[in-house]
């Protein structure tokens, strides 16, 4: 059980700091797109922030001078990187997904293992108490599909946030190189 409790904490933790990261608040702030797009109109440098949306924008801008394949290939190259963080502990999460039901089976077994060892020697006597012990192995089970279950719901949930968070971020970097286009037209 220790370690399954070990899971579910580590699962736990993961599912608050990637809830908070993942917020909209904090990987598209408001005012960015507006600054940096502000920032291309005026030639002026913009301070944009430190979120997702900034790092992919300011990259974007950097590029600005060297023209518009730059920036678009400066944009993949960011867009990548950003999903990349954005993504960051979901394979821990998703791998206690995995592990927690398999360390509840393995409980089970070196229980039930245990509950024959003394069916074995109890040889014809009341075998009430052994119904008690199966019912103690199982239990393991249980808590590991408790941890595994919302884990890999939560792995799921975020995939999906990041995907829509970096379909946002790759919009608003497309908007900043289209209106470079038009600039220089």
């Amino acid at each position: 059980m220790w370690p399954i409790g070990l899971c579910s904490v580590a699962a736990l933790g993961i599912i608050i700091e990637r809830a908070y990261s993942l917020s909209h608040s904090q990987v598209l702030p408001n005012g960015v797109a507006l600054a940096a797009q502000n920032a291309l109109a005026g030639d002026a440098q913009a301070e944009l922030g430190s979120s997702e949306l900034a790092r992919v924008l300011a990259q974007v801008l950097e590029a600005t001078a060297q023209g518009e394949a730059a920036m678009r290939e400066c944009m993949g190259e960011a867009l990548d990187a950003a999903t990349l963080r954005l993504e960051r502990s979901l394979n821990w999460l998703a791998s206690i997904a995995a592990v927690a039901p398999l360390l509840g089976l393995l409980g089970t077994v070196l229980g039930m293992i245990d509950v024959f060892a003394q069916l074995m020697q109890s040889q014809g006597a009341d075998l009430t108490p052994l119904a008690g012990g199966i019912s103690e192995a199982l239990i393991t089970t249980a808590a590991g599909l408790s941890v595994a279950i919302p884990s890999l719901l939560c792995v799921g949930h975020f995939d999906r946030r990041v995907l829509r968070l970096s379909v946002d971020i790759e919009s608003a970097a497309r908007a900043l190189v289209r209106q470079r286009q038009a600039a220089s037209a």
